[in-house]
Formats: C-alpha cells, sequence, structure tokens
C-alpha cells in the first residue's frame, strides 16, 4: 500500500455499492506448475506498530503463498513468508538473501511485498517501510529497505529471471496531495534503477496505491494474482506474461476507481516472457462490475480522514528518556508519625512537623520518561527519583498535635534540627504537545501523581540526640518542558526542566539520552 496511510488516514472506500463480490483466490488454479527450480520471498504487512493498518495484506499474501507452493509448484522450503511484525528491515534482508540462495539454476526468484512505501531521500528510489517504522524521516529511513538494496541482496542466486511484485507505492504524500512527512516529498517522481529484476508496481511514482473496488484488500496484488491464474491471457495461448498481468490492472482499476488514479507500472526485461502456462481461470467480467456500481452523491463506505490526520500523531511512537539531574524543594515540609522522642523522665509517642529548611536541598537524581506520540499530543509517564545522604542542611522542628501531656509542645516547638537523609520517589502521568524541527524537537507537559519522600534527621531535647527517619505520600503536579535532538537512528539525547508544584516548590534539571520505536 502506499505511503499515504503511513501518517495521513484511514484506508480509502471505494466510491460506490456492489452487487456482486470478487472471485476468492484463496484456492490454487489449476497450472502447468513450472516452479520446481524457483523460490520467493512473500511480504505482507497488514498491522503497523506505529502506521495505519493496511487492511487485507495479509489476504493477500496468504493467496500469493497458496499460488506459489501449489499451482506453481515452488518447494515450501523455498518459500519464506513474512508477516506483520517479522517485517522488519533485519528479517526482509536476511530472507531475501535466503531465497538467493534457495533458488534453483534457471529457475524464478519471485519477491512480492504488501505494505507501505515511500520516497528516498533523493528521489531515485522507493523504500519499502518495515513494520515497525515510526513516524518521522529518521526512523522511517532507518527501518525501511530501498528498492535497489533489496534487488541487490537477490542478485547472487542461480535464477534465470527475478520478478517483483510491488503493492506499495512512492509518491510521498496523500490522497489531498500534501506531503506526508516534511522532507519526503521528491521533486520528481521516483525511478529506481532496476537492473536485471523485472519489477511490476502498484502505481506510477507521483500516484498513490490504495484498495481493490468494492473490498477492503490491496488492489494491485490481488489483480496480479488473478491475471497469472488466466484472468490477463486475451490471446487465449495459456501463457500470461508482466506487460499482460500489468495491462489488465491498468485497465480493471482505470474503469473501476473513482476516487482516484492509479495506474500499475512495468519496467525492467524480460516483460513478454511467460510468468505462467497453461492457465486457463477466466476472471470477473470488468462490464457487469462497472454496472453493478451505485452511484451516490454520499459513498456509504468513504471514511473521514481529516479527524484521523489531526490526532494520528498520539500513537506515532514510544518514547524512553533516561537522565541525571537534580530533584529537591526549596522548602522541605514533611510530618512523621508515630515518632518516639526523649526527653529526660517521660518517654511518648506524637507527630512532629519539620519545616523551615534554612537552604534548599539539591540532591542528585535520575529522570525516567515515557512518552507515546510525536509532533501534536502526547501522553506519557514521568518518574524523578534523587537522594542524598551525609547532608547537615538545619531546620525547625514544631509538633502539630499532643499525645499525652502540654509539656510536649513547649519543649519540642521551635527545636533546631539537622536534615541528614532525603530520598524522594514521584511517579506521574503526563499530557503535552510536541513539535518537531528535522532532528529538534521541543515539548511541554503537565502531569498528576504520587510522590513518597523519606527524611532522615536529627535534634536535641535536655541533651538527648533524637534520630528520626520517615516518610510521607504526596500527590505531586509536574510541569516540565524539554527538548530532543536527533543522534544516530533511533538515538536522541534530550534535556528537561520540571517545576514541581505540589507538594512544595521544587525545581528539577534532566539532561540524558534516550530511544524511541
Amino acid at each position: 500500500m502506499c505511503a499515504l496511510w503511513i501518517f495521513g488516514g484511514v484506508m480509502l472506500a471505494t466510491g460506490g455499492a456492489w452487487a456482486g463480490d470478487w472471485p476468492d483466490l484463496s484456492s490454487p488454479a489449476d497450472s502447468g506448475g513450472g516452479g520446481q527450480r524457483d523460490a520467493a520471498l512473500i511480504v505482507g504487512i497488514e498491522d503497523y506498530v506505529f502506521a495505519p493498518d493496511v487492511e487485507g495484506a495479509l489476504e493477500n499474501a496468504g493467496d500469493w503463498y497458496v499460488h506459489l507452493t501449489r499451482a506453481r509448484g515452488v518447494p515450501v522450503g523455498n518459500v519464506f513468508l513474512l508477516r506483520d511484525q517479522e517485517g522488519t528491515r533485519e528479517n526482509i534482508l536476511d530472507k531475501a538473501a535466503a531465497a538467493a540462495r534457495r533458488v534453483g539454476k534457471g529457475g524464478t526468484l519471485w519477491v512480492v511485498y504488501i505494505g507501505h512505501g515511500a520516497p528516498g531521500r533523493d528521489g531515485k528510489d522507493g523504500i519499502l517501510v518495515g513494520s515497525d517504522a515510526q513516524q518521522s524521516a529518521s526512523s522511517l529511513y532507518a527501518r525501511s529497505v530501498p528498492q535497489q538494496e533489496l534487488f541487490d541482496a537477490l542478485k547472487d542466486g542461480k535464477q534465470a529471471r527475478t520478478v517483483a511484485i510491488i503493492d506499495a507505492c512512492f509518491s510521498g504524500k496523500s490522497n489531498n496531495g500534501r506531503a506526508l512527512v516534511e522532507g519526503l516529498q521528491p521533486l520528481l517522481p521516483v525511478r529506481a534503477q532496476v537492473g536485471e529484476v523485472t519489477v511490476l508496481t502498484a502505481a506510477e511514482g507521483d500516484q498513490f496505491a490504495g484498495p481493490l473496488p468494492g473490498a477492503r484488500r490491496p488492489a494491485f496484488s490481488y489483480l496480479a494474482l488473478g491475471a497469472l491464474r488466466g484472468w490477463a491471457d486475451r490471446n487465449k495461448d495459456g501463457d500470461v506474461t508482466p506487460a499482460e498481468v500489468v495491462s489488465y490492472s491498468q485497465d480493471a482499476l482505470r474503469v473501476l476507481l473513482r476516487d482516484r488514479s492509479q495506474t500499475p507500472s512495468l519496467s525492467g526485461p524480460g516483460q513478454n516472457a511467460p510468468l505462467s502456462s497453461k492457465t486457463t481461470e477466466v476472471g470477473p467480467d470488468l462490464r457487469a462490475l462497472v454496472l453493478a456500481m451505485e452511484e451516490e452523491d454520499e459513498p456509504k463506505d468513504v471514511v473521514d480522514d481529516e479527524p484521523w490526520q489531526k490526532f494520528s500523531p498520539i500513537f506515532g511512537y514510544f518514547r524512553l528518556g533516561l537522565g541525571l539531574g537534580t530533584l529537591g524543594p526549596e522548602g522541605l515540609a514533611i510530618t512523621t508519625s508515630d515518632t518516639e522522642v526523649n526527653s529526660d523522665a517521660f518517654f511518648d509517642d506524637y507527630d512532629l512537623t519539620l519545616r523551615d529548611v534554612q537552604k534548599g536541598i539539591d540532591p542528585l537524581g535520575v529522570n525516567i520518561q515515557t512518552t507515546i506520540g510525536h509532533e501534536g499530543l502526547v501522553l506519557g509517564w514521568l518518574l524523578n527519583i534523587a537522594w542524598a545522604s551525609g547532608l547537615s542542611i538545619p531546620a525547625t522542628v514544631s509538633t502539630i498535635e499532643d499525645s499525652f501531656t502540654d509539656d510536649v509542645p513547649e519543649l519540642v516547638r521551635g527545636l533546631e534540627a539537622t536534615v541528614t537523609g532525603y530520598q524522594a520517589f514521584q511517579g506521574s502521568l503526563t499530557l503535552g504537545y510536541r513539535l518537531g524541527f528535522e532532528r529538534l524537537s521541543v515539548y511541554g507537559q503537565a502531569g498528576a501523581g504520587l510522590g513518597l519522600t523519606f527524611v532522615d534527621f536529627e535534634f536535641t531535647i535536655d541533651g538527648n540526640k533524637n534520630t528520626i527517619s520517615d516518610f510521607e505520600f504526596n500527590f505531586v503536579l509536574p510541569l516540565t518542558v524539554g527538548v530532543d535532538f536527533d543522534l544516530y537512528k533511533n538515538i536522541f539525547a534530550h534535556a528537561s526542566y520540571t517545576l514541581q508544584v505540589s507538594p512544595s516548590a521544587s525545581n528539577a534539571v534532566h539532561a540524558g539520552l534516550g530511544i524511541y520505536y
């Protein structure tokens, strides 16, 4: 499918209602075989991790697998099928090389790719988008496979010919003509150098591919398979050539499509050499399909993709950042509970409050950020951890309630104390907005969550030293601004500043590294 679906919208609709169905291709057609020395790589990616789904891609890929292994007779051990999350850059190149090693001398090496496509950096080649690529230019290029790189992985086999069925497009624009990702729109349509590979592609370089009219499955890979089963054999000689496959697909899409222009294309050698022989299956009557389409002012299946365009960045990627920095309140307030205080002849339990810290606690801290999103609205989770020991910070102790005696407040209130240790854990859910500028992103986010603070302090009553350790739960409200800078592939550097509004005013500054997927 086209890069249109990577960032810009949901599946395009058919433009009309249908009276009938397209033929089921899941059962093999009668064929003369001929594939005993062949090998194949089939990639069908319907469920992308970060991109919209390509409905029907797995069904088409499965039909191609059945056709090659049963109708054409390609040995099962020579056919490599990658589905959904298996379709990563590494797996595609690895299985392409494996297929090249398995093909016999004089056989045909088949490549069938059904998924998203996008233009290369220079517009001279198209890229086949890996299943885990996300919605940024750097990730797209890092996690995808240029056509030429794929073809290079196939060239060391013993095959007599290599045939690639590419159900993707490389225009880099959506159906409204806007660039999908800044910098991906080539100045000219993609013109890849295919070398010795016969390439059948779903659309011209300046078009976008889409679904089969009247069905939710990729159009070109379905029509190309039907063509090989005999639908395209107009001269009735029993053979179907690449030129006949593309011509049949062009005719079908030209007369049936109403929402776009999609013209399958053909390049490379062997355009008139048979791809299948002894194929006799009769395809659907295109005239009947045209007549079956009902004219409608408002097509039933059309889905408005504008809301998705506005909010799809929420699901753009998963981001994880880890940094070192500072976290600490300018003033610390903690209430101890069930605290033992020793003063001469009496020994009681009561609550104390530690207030009026005379200078700020600014310990070393770890900041962990996770975010789902990209440019636009983002959701996330923020964890700040801070600790310090060996402190000697003056503070004041007071009581907030009495337990058994009126003497206790007079003895304790206003005593000088010393903070000797501090640990804080603050976790919060965040909502924010992110803007991307090439390799640089800036963001702001607000959160709400819970914190847990541990404090160690000492004070003396009547010559007796009291050492107290206690903890307190807090409701935390962090406000964060930050910046990310892409370093290499999916690795970035980040820096952030957080103002902790609650439980008391505090500042946190962090810098570190992160990864995104």
